[in-house]
């Protein structure tokens, strides 16, 4: 049961995720203020984190 409670969890929380991205990227483009930029920003920080993690990770394996 808790496998399948999981996964939902985190589809819903990933979903919920980029919808609030998309949101403040729209808030941001139509003016209020930076806060869809700063979104932007911080996604693709945390996109770049994550990547170099898993090309770190697979270079030790290699």
């Amino acid at each position: 049961m808790l496998p399948t409670l999981l996964t939902a969890f985190l589809a819903t929380t990933a979903f919920r995720f980029e919808i609030s991205v998309a949101e403040s990227v729209i808030l941001g483009m139509v003016g209020a203020g930076s806060l869809g930029i700063l979104m932007v920003f911080f996604t693709m920080f945390l996109l770049e984190m994550g990547t170099v993690r898993i090309r770190k990770r697979i270079a030790k394996q290699g």
